[in-house]
């Protein structure tokens, strides 16, 4: 919750927010699968390296430290930081003791470390380790991975990529009920257009949401914000490029600025479905389209790559039609349904010919045509005055 101290207000955008993310979640069951299944992997590389350390350090010599937590942990964690990509690889890839940790880990659960004597027993070479000395490994991993969380991208890569894709497009509303958009038709009634900033704290919020399931322990907390941060930037790449990879667009780049967009609520959504859009920033520099969809039949929600300056909205291309640009166009009407298309000087190819500087005899059916089609209708919407 944000305490508004001038109005004395809870704002609960946020907490909506979080809930919107969440029960966009819990909605998709694949998603659910995926995003347990990488908890459970990123746990599982967290076992290897824990148990791995404990290894090195046996296998080095260095028994006589462990008996000294402090001094364990200081040297492990210089190992660490001097680690190649190599050994990194080679470290996570474990070996017959760390399986043996690991499974005696899953069995009695991370959260028991040090809480009694059977978890000696079942590490087989470890049980000459201490519960101190496992404690402090254990703040140690966790420590090293939430600063070094890049180096799992290249181990995680294969989950995190759909979870991303889905979590981009959460960034882009999709997942999120109308109401939450639209709580009350007023907002908008017809023939109107709203603009918006896209809040980037309401969609971390919504994220935030989306990645909290199923935690259930102090260890599985800490490695979700390993994961939040894994998985944000990877989002953040997938919610720029989801419209450009349908229509083989350019992907923007991410400037880590603003969003912005507007709702317009029009029969013109209804009868141009394919209405043409371009936006352009106070530079006159065109924006991307992040999404573009109808919400209903008369809604139409747009996300711009930025804050537009200048809004250009046009019927389609394929929408030309035929006017008649005359203050007297109801002279050219014999009856409700036929044109005077008389010579003559009061007949409508009488006063083309008049306005085109030629005689009523040269006007021929192409001329004709051509004078009076027109392209769609274009609206500019234009900032003015830093509004």
């Amino acid at each position: 919750m944000i305490y508004d101290a001038q109005s004395a207000v809870f704002d609960l955008s946020l907490a909506c927010a979080w809930e919107a993310g969440r029960l966009s979640a819990v909605s998709d069951q694949v998603y659910v699968r995926q995003i347990l299944a990488l908890r459970k992997k990123a746990q599982q590389i967290a076992d290897v390296l824990f148990s791995r350390m404990l290894s090195r350090a046996a296998e080095s010599g260095k028994k006589d430290t462990l008996d000294r937590p402090e001094e364990f942990a200081q040297s492990a964690r210089k190992e660490l930081e001097q680690l190649g990509k190599e050994e990194w690889e080679g470290l996570l890839q474990g070996g017959k003791d760390a399986e043996t940790l690991v499974m005696a880990l899953n069995r009695t659960g991370w959260d028991t470390i040090g809480q009694g004597e059977g978890l000696m027993r079942l590490a087989g070479e470890a049980s000459c380790i201490t519960g101190e000395v496992m404690t402090e490994t254990e703040v140690l991993v966790r420590a090293f991975l939430k600063e070094n969380y890049m180096l799992l991208l290249p181990l995680l890569e294969e989950e995190t990529a759909p979870l991303a894709a889905w979590l981009g497009k959460l960034l882009l509303l999709y997942p999120v009920p109308q109401d939450y958009l639209l709580p009350h038709p007023q907002l908008l009634p017809r023939e109107s257009v709203r603009f918006f900033y896209l809040d980037e704290n309401w969609q971390r919020a919504a994220f935030d949401g989306a990645v909290s399931l199923g935690l259930d322990s102090s260890r599985q907390a800490d490695f979700n914000c390993v994961m939040e941060r894994i998985l944000y930037e990877s989002t953040r790449k997938e919610m720029l490029a989801y419209r450009a990879a349908l229509y083989g667009e350019t992907v923007p780049g991410d400037d880590g600025g603003p969003k912005g967009g507007f709702m317009i609520r029009s029969h013109l959504v209804s009868s141009w479905p394919t209405l043409s859009l371009q936006a352009y920033d106070k530079e006159g520099k065109k924006l991307a389209i992040l999404r573009m969809q109808h919400l209903a039949g008369e809604t139409l929600l747009c996300i711009l790559d930025g804050i537009p300056a200048r809004i250009q909205v046009e019927e389609p291309g394929e929408s030309l039609q035929m006017k008649i640009l005359h203050k007297d166009y109801e002279v050219f009407r014999s009856d409700a349904h036929v044109l005077d298309l008389d010579k003559a000087g009061s007949g409508l190819l009488g006063q083309m010919a008049k306005r085109l500087g030629k005689k009523a005899e040269e006007i021929d059916v192409l001329t004709f045509v051509t004078e009076l089609l027109t392209t769609g209708e274009r609206t500019v919407f234009e900032k003015e005055g830093g509004k």
